[in-house]
């Protein structure tokens, strides 16, 4: 008498089946004859090469690096690297970057030379900005051309997420870096840039500065050199007001420049800290009431919530100048928020501390004047409040007093 199988238990072993191939498709595959996935082309390299040694074919790797810092930007996809090795580059046509890329020195600053004409990267075509840009370790030396609006320049459209870092710029005809907005377009044209580490000297052409950065928002400009221009060390201005917003400032070093050291107009939301200037404005000897030739320069005496504070500003022609006599656009009551404390303000015959609004009181209080007794009546200019004041320099290191 059969009986019936017992019932499989929760526990008992489950016996995996292995799918066969249908009789047809094991008999074409014996022969070789199943269609292969159709191959997908390899992406673009994300790191390519430059070298003068290069062809312009490519295509881009170490071994075979193209020649020209053009021709990689043309084969670059959107957030590539290029790598520029060690030698100098002649440039005399615009490199336009309109995908995000990083362009980098493969050996440290100083080793990848380009020389030429300016502009070198243009940021952005004529009918948008770009988002996304490095520049870092280039040295740019001997670039002609002083109306280019910069050997690095951003156009009337703007561009955001930039950093330009640890670069160096010699003997420049113009202005090294220059974002110059279109003042037909709404602002802000430019957000989110970082400046820094870079060295700049001898810009040659007279009225070029080392840099002029318009319309500029939520940026830093930090840890900069800019010795020896043509006008002034840097210019950050807008279109109207509020159009420079939310900008650091910060332990940059300027000097011998014959006008302005640092310049602040329409800002809204400023920091101009732990700066040290020398040496500029000393065109203003020559002609005080033409020109902005102060350390630290305010140009119109209406922004609001801007801070100078921790600077050395030492042996200029004046200190810090809020409004601009020779502009009367540039003058009216002293905005809200502007501060000026916590500086070493000390040896600038023009003025230490000058205010040319039309009324208000200029917030110039505990800073070091060069005595313990305070400033003596030379030392301002129009009404500035100067007590209580500091009876020490301010700071240590690069920004102090005591460091040159």
């Amino acid at each position: 008498m059969s009986t019936a199988p017992a019932p499989l238990s929760a526990s008992a072993p489950r016996v995996r089946r292995r799918r066969l191939l249908a009789p047809a498709l094991l008999g074409a595959a014996a022969l070789g004859l199943v269609a292969a996935a159709p191959a997908v082309a390899a992406p673009p390299p994300m790191t390519l090469y430059v070298s003068v040694h290069g062809t312009a074919s490519g295509p881009g790797t170490v071994a075979a690096p193209y020649q020209t810092i053009a021709e990689a930007v043309a084969a670059a996809p959107p957030g590539a690297t290029i790598r520029v090795l060690q030698g100098t580059y002649d440039v005399t046509q615009p490199i336009v970057l309109t995908e995000p890329v990083t362009i980098t020195a493969a050996r440290g600053a100083g080793h990848s030379v380009i020389t030429g004409t300016a502009p070198i990267f243009v940021l952005g075509d004529s009918s948008a900005g770009v988002t996304g840009v490095t520049i870092r370790g280039l040295a740019f030396d001997h670039i002609a051309n002083a109306n280019a609006n910069g050997v690095i320049t951003a156009g009337g459209y703007g561009a955001g997420n930039v950093a330009i870092l640890g670069n160096t710029f010699r003997d420049t005809a113009g202005e090294a870096i220059g974002y110059h907005g279109n003042p037909g377009l709404a602002a802000p044209l430019g957000t989110h840039w970082t400046i820094a580490g870079n060295r700049i000297a001898n810009v040659t052409a007279s009225g070029q500065s080392g840099m002029f950065l318009g319309n500029l928002q939520d940026s830093q400009i930090v840890g900069n050199t800019i010795v020896q221009t043509g006008w002034a060390g840097m210019i950050v201005t807008g279109t109207g007001p509020g159009d420079v917003a939310h900008i650091l400032i910060a332990g940059n070093r300027v000097s011998q420049v014959p006008h302005e050291g640092i310049q602040v107009a329409y800002g809204h939301d400023v920091q101009v800290i732990y700066n040290r200037v020398t040496m500029a404005g000393l065109d203003g000897y020559t002609n005080p009431a033409a020109s902005m030739d102060a350390a630290v320069s305010l140009f119109y005496t209406s922004q609001t919530n801007v801070l100078v504070a921790h600077n050395t500003l030492y042996g200029n022609y004046q200190g810090v100048e809020l409004g601009q006599p020779s502009a009367p656009s540039t003058l009216g009551a002293v905005g809200t928020g502007i501060r000026v404390i916590d500086n070493n303000l000390v040896g600038n015959p023009g003025g230490d501390a000058v205010n040319n609004a039309t009324s208000g009181s200029l917030n110039a209080t505990q800073n070091w004047w060069g005595s313990r007794h305070g400033p003596t009546s030379s030392d301002v200019v129009g009404t500035v409040a100067t007590t209580p004041y500091l009876n020490h320099p301010v700071g240590i290191g690069q920004a102090g007093f005591g460091h040159r």
